[in-house]
């Protein structure tokens, strides 16, 4: 697992958000909590919903360290739970993927402006 570096306080709350992330995989409820907009973000959800059963809940970007440590522990933990049943790498992969969807998504609308304004 990994640790928070930047003071001890967040250290904890790093930690709580891993205790969390435990509590709720044994109760079957699987999330990430990620910055994501738009198109790309609709996608995000739908296949990490498809693909491993768990909700990507939005949230702002806009957050104190205690919020961003929370959140990162919980993360690490989901996925290290998600990678275990699905493979290692699972959810990087996943993420590679929006990622790819993303950049493929931009390039076309720059193609159809380029073409529009030729």
């Amino acid at each position: 697992m990994a640790y928070w570096r930047r003071n001890l306080e967040d250290q904890n709350t790093y930690e709580e958000g891993c205790a969390d992330a435990t509590s709720d995989i044994q109760e079957g409820r699987l999330q990430f909590f990620w910055g994501v907009r738009g198109a790309w973000g609709d996608y995000c959800q739908k296949l990490f919903k498809e693909r491993f059963k768990a909700e990507v809940v939005v949230t702002s970007c806009f957050v104190s360290e205690g919020e961003l440590a929370y959140r990162e522990g919980y993360n690490a933990t989901m996925k290290e739970h998600l990678d275990s049943r699905f493979g290692p790498d699972s959810v990087d992969r996943a993420r590679e993927e929006v990622q790819k969807w993303r950049k493929d998504a931009y390039d076309a609308w720059v193609k159809r402006r380029e073409l529009g304004n030729s």
